[in-house]
């Protein structure tokens, strides 16, 4: 199974995606806050990246959105 770091490889702007989202996960924003921002933004880019909106083919699989969609989801804590 691919990880998080080996798409990171392919796709450096999930990097930037990562960040913003640990920032996130360790701000004070409420459960409900985090969740609205992810909804409302988060995961529009993430769906640019990764699945079949990707632009890389590589990043076409479902298995690539999976992996990323818990990834980013475990580090905001929702």
């Amino acid at each position: 199974m691919i990880t998080f770091n080996e798409l990171k490889e392919m796709q450096p702007r999930l990097g930037q995606l990562e960040a913003h989202a640990i920032t996130l996960g360790k701000s004070s924003l409420s459960y409900i806050q985090r969740d609205r921002v992810w909804y409302q933004g988060l995961k529009d880019e993430m769906v640019r990246l990764v699945g079949f909106d990707s632009t890389v083919m590589a990043l076409q699989y479902s298995s690539c959105y999976d992996v990323t969609y818990q990834h980013l989801i475990n580090i905001l804590k929702i």
